[in-house]
């Protein structure tokens, strides 16, 4: 892969990674025994933030919680 931080970070706001990104959360709450519901309300929660959050701000968020 040779796209810059930024290419990542425009490609991911276009919305076409979005199914990907709550395929895997979906399977991590799976994971840790979430029930149905809460994966939901889950989902449904992530795709607000993915719709009012762009790549960079959700970037340093994690960089920040995390690290």
């Amino acid at each position: 892969m040779s796209a810059t931080e930024d290419e990542i970070n425009a490609m991911a706001d276009t919305g076409m990674f979005n199914s990907i990104i709550q395929g895997y959360m979906i399977a991590t709450l799976k994971q840790l025994d979430y029930k149905q519901n809460d994966i939901e309300a889950a989902v449904d929660a992530l795709t607000a933030i993915l719709d009012n959050m762009d790549a960079e701000e959700a970037r340093q968020l994690y960089k920040s919680e995390l690290f």
